[in-house]
């Protein structure tokens, strides 16, 4: 088993803020609580990245609370739909990228699984009743590789 460690100083990099500020960007999204926009974020990108990463590095940085917002669903229902500030979405964003690799490659089988359900099982609407008994087998899965890693560790 693989030990890292700072994973929080990866995160302490300019270089690091801006390859998840351009994810975000990418992904565009409406503006959180604070009401700052992607493009007003864009407008001061170096003062804004360099403030956040002050912040981060002084362990100053809080997330701001999330807006929340109402759509409408087919049914005639709503959905309540949380929007984070672009500063929370690049810090989560900065996160994952650090994350994701590290995951994929100690859950490397249920990774596979995933992708495999996503391809093969999800487009086909005639296979629906195998979506319960596929998600239970791969949630069993993922429950016994925790409890082997947390055993591993003691």
């Amino acid at each position: 088993m693989r030990v890292y460690f700072s994973l929080y100083g990866r995160m302490l990099s300019l270089q690091a803020l801006y390859m998840a500020y351009k994810q975000v960007k990418k992904n565009r999204g409406a503006a959180g609580i604070d009401g700052q926009s992607v493009d007003d974020f864009t407008q001061n990108l170096e003062k804004e990245l360099n403030n956040l990463l002050l912040e981060l590095k002084e362990k100053r940085y809080q997330a701001q609370p999330v807006k929340h917002v109402e759509i409408d669903k087919d049914d005639g229902g709503k959905r309540l739909l949380g929007i984070p500030t672009v500063r929370d979405r690049i810090v989560q964003q900065c996160l994952s990228n650090i994350m994701t690799p590290i995951l994929t490659r100690t859950f490397i089988h249920q990774v596979m699984a995933i992708e495999w359900y996503e391809a093969v099982i999800k487009p086909s609407a005639k296979r629906r009743y195998l979506y319960a008994g596929i998600i239970n087998v791969m949630s069993l899965i993922w429950t016994c590789r925790n409890v082997l890693i947390c055993l591993t560790m003691t």
